[in-house]
């Protein structure tokens, strides 16, 4: 990798990105799924219960769209390293042949605490 850009010794370092890879859930990746704003999605259960959701656009325009989780998850954006909070739907924009790598965990309500943990 001597001839890499930084964006691509990033990605090919980040830590949070291998785990994923190197998951020990016996599951690949879904089938991508095409959104109706030309994105593609592939989503994968991990060992731990949580999903690994890949968004990528290989279209020439910037896309934006909305994808629901159904549930409340706490997110965090992979390739960032960022926590994102909890939502229950995600609001995505793809740049002109980008990609992003989102972790989201399942939330569940504590009645006793009146908060909400993984």
């Amino acid at each position: 990798l001597a001839f890499t850009d930084d964006f691509t010794a990033d990605l090919v370092s980040n830590e949070e990105l291998i785990a994923l890879n190197q998951d020990s859930a016996p599951r690949s990746a879904v089938t991508g799924q095409r959104t109706r704003n030309g994105a593609w999605v592939w989503t994968r259960k991990l060992g731990d219960g949580s999903e690994a959701r890949l968004f990528l656009n290989l279209d020439d325009k910037t896309t934006s769209f909305t994808w629901p989780l159904g549930r409340m998850e706490r997110i965090r954006d992979v390739l960032a390293n960022a926590d994102l909070g909890e939502a229950d739907g995600l609001e995505i924009e793809l740049p002109p042949h980008a990609v992003r790598v989102i972790r989201g965990a399942r939330l569940q309500w504590d009645e006793k605490k009146g908060n909400s943990h993984e």
